[in-house]
């Protein structure tokens, strides 16, 4: 075990191919949902918009459980209103409500989710984009499923679906937003009918997928409102929201705010709390537990981010802004702090029994990021095992998931 250092937090910079404006805050780049880059760069998620270090209110806006949310001042663009799980606002002209369908978003069932213990990756180079299986030593990838945008996913714990966010291609028709990829529905993938239907839609950007324990809810953190006001283009910020899969229902579980983002929602195994990552405008970072039930928080750990719960709710993977972004793992009452990599790591995820820890390593040469593995028990800090490497396969990974089926 490595002693907690004494060090200056580093200033991430986050940087993406493709020339598509994403999130900064301050001086401090923020990924949104996935991880941030500490000097050279790095794999996360976020599409759309560029969140500027000063907010306004501007106006609110009927959520898709009948509250209200105000705006922040954020780079992108679009109409006014927000969907919900199974229904969302029409476009920006009003008219006849959009459902984006598979056939929408340019899905097509490549081949079957394999059985037993795997890596799920996608390739966001490649249009559209994949999803694809690989075993967890590496090697020949299985191709799943395409879609036209896939940037964040997440698996229930049976491993039989997975759900992931997809761009609209015709958002500026459907929603008059302009931005690249503002708009990000939720769908589901059925592995045994190899099919995707809607989940979420509107005038929304869905990321951050994590299922509660027994299946039967979906978290994802939710941009939403994409608008204009003169020159300024307006959305409300990040909130943390669950999905009801049984009835489709969604509900806002944290409050609007123009001064904080709040990301990576964890659930507790009895969904009683959930840790998250808790941004205070322009930069103050935190990983805090929230009371379902109270909403009440209070603060687990400061300059830190992205906390991953391993599988059996005893401890949390988290990325310390203290130590140039390394991967730490820590129990929720901040003892057995451990160095888990000696580097900045993105879109950690634990292995299903808990030993293993996969990530992203961004490489600057090839603006893209390699797939790694280590122990979780630090044995491997300073000597991971590298099982993809992007300069080979030229993918661009944005998100990660380990499974057993």
């Amino acid at each position: 075990m490595r002693a907690r250092p004494l060090a200056v937090p580093s200033v991430p910079v986050t940087r993406r191919p493709g020339g598509f404006a994403w999130w900064a805050v301050g001086l401090l780049g923020l990924a949104a949902c996935g991880d941030d880059s500490s000097g050279s760069g790095g794999a996360g998620s976020g599409s759309g918009g560029s969140t500027s270090a000063s907010t306004a209110a501007s106006g609110s806006t009927s959520g898709p459980t009948g509250g209200t949310t105000s705006a922040a001042t954020t780079s992108g663009s679009g109409s006014t209103g927000s969907g919900g799980a199974g229904g969302g606002s029409g476009g920006s002209g009003g008219g006849e409500e959009f459902v984006p369908t598979p056939e929408s978003i340019e899905f097509a069932a490549l081949g079957a989710l394999p059985e037993g213990e795997q890596i799920l990756f996608n390739d966001w180079n490649a249009f559209p984009n994949t999803v694809a299986s690989m075993p967890p030593s590496g090697g020949a990838a299985t191709p799943i499923f395409e879609a036209f945008r896939v940037w964040s996913m997440g698996v229930s714990p049976d491993g039989d679906t997975i759900a992931f966010s997809s761009a609209d291609p015709l958002q500026e028709e459907h929603y008059g937003t302009a931005l690249g990829d503002a708009i990000q529905h939720t769908f589901l993938y059925d592995a045994a009918t190899e099919a995707a239907a809607a989940l979420t839609w509107g005038n929304i950007n869905d990321e951050c997928h994590q299922f509660s324990a027994d299946g039967a809810r979906l978290y994802l953190c939710r941009r939403s409102d994409f608008r204009t006001e003169g020159d300024t283009f307006l959305n409300e910020g990040y909130r943390v929201g669950r999905v009801d899969l049984g009835t489709s229902a969604f509900e806002f579980l944290t409050p609007a705010s123009e001064d904080q983002f709040v990301l990576s929602a964890q659930p507790s195994v009895d969904e009683a709390s959930m840790i998250v990552q808790w941004i205070d405008l322009p930069n103050t970072r935190s990983i805090r537990r929230i009371d379902l039930e109270s909403g009440d928080d209070v603060v687990l750990r400061e300059d830190a981010g992205f906390p991953v719960l391993s599988p059996d709710g005893g401890s949390y993977l988290y990325s310390d802004y203290t130590d140039a972004g390394s991967l730490w793992v820590s129990s929720e009452e901040g003892g057995d702090e451990m160095l888990v990599v000696d580097r900045q790591a993105s879109n950690a995820r634990w292995s299903p029994d808990g030993t293993q820890v996969v990530y992203l390593l961004w490489d600057d040469a090839g603006a893209c990021s390699h797939v790694e593995i280590v122990q979780a028990d630090g044995s491997e800090a300073d000597a991971p095992t590298r099982i993809r490497d992007c300069l080979e396969t030229g993918e661009f990974i944005s998100d990660l998931a380990w499974i057993t089926r």
